[in-house]
């Protein structure tokens, strides 16, 4: 009987001391994944302020502030730089994908190559100039001007119409117009790139910061470059 209760007592100490050192840490391959998930997905928040020891922003507050570097000094609104966000973190959810390639481990760093489909942005300033056009020619006719295309304006002769057409296409209030009128749904069209980009970073695991990922802004950059593709 001491003998079977001391086995048994043995037994459920190695139980818990493995499951103690199981929820301890993760694998380098899983730790990739959370990383990815939380900066380009919002998904696994929870796991990443765990193992990474970071409090992540929010995906769609990111991309907002991004985006109003380049779009505030156009006259976008903030309705539309909120639609804007909430799209492209709608469409990189739906359309993107990403695998982990390959990992490989030498001492205390792992070098994690992950594939990703990103968004074919490669057209986006063909797709904006095609809409400008299109806007353009739209409000131009509404104020009486008769053109079916965008170079049919140097061929106007009626002073009148010359000027009042220099107006419209010189106001800023009116490229501000047409911005927030093709923006919100331009990133909505976007679809899912034929080929993967390879992107390799590395991570390491500290036992009293958790995991970190090695030259973190620069990776970041790469990674958004190649699940955008602009």
């Amino acid at each position: 009987m001491k003998n079977k209760k001391t086995l048994f007592i043995f037994l459920m100490g190695l139980l818990l001391l493995v499951g103690a050192c199981s929820s301890k840490g993760i694998e380098p391959k899983e730790a990739a994944s959370i990383f990815l998930d939380a900066e380009f997905y919002g998904k696994a928040t929870e796991k990443y302020e765990k193992y990474f020891n970071v409090k992540i922003v929010d995906v769609e507050k990111s991309i907002k502030e991004g985006l109003a570097l380049t779009m505030k000094p156009l006259g976008v609104s903030d309705e539309t730089l909120d639609t804007m966000s909430k799209n492209i973190k709608e469409t990189i959810a739906k359309k993107t994908s990403y695998k982990i390639k390959e990992v490989e481990t030498k001492k205390e760093t792992t070098t994690v190559t992950a594939e990703i489909y990103g968004l074919d942005f490669t057209n986006l300033e063909t797709k904006v100039e095609e809409k400008v056009s299109a806007e353009l020619i739209k409000v131009l006719k509404e104020n009486g001007i008769e053109i079916n295309s965008i170079e049919e304006i140097s061929e106007i002769t009626d002073p009148t119409q010359i000027e009042k057409g220099q107006k419209i296409v010189q106001d800023p209030e009116m490229t501000a117009k047409i911005m927030n009128t093709i923006l919100p749904s331009l990133f909505k069209e976007t679809e899912k790139m034929s080929k993967p980009t390879d992107v390799a970073f590395v991570i390491k695991e500290s036992k009293k910061e958790g995991w970190e990922v090695a030259d973190y802004n620069n990776i970041v950059l790469d990674l958004t470059d190649a699940f955008l593709n602009l």
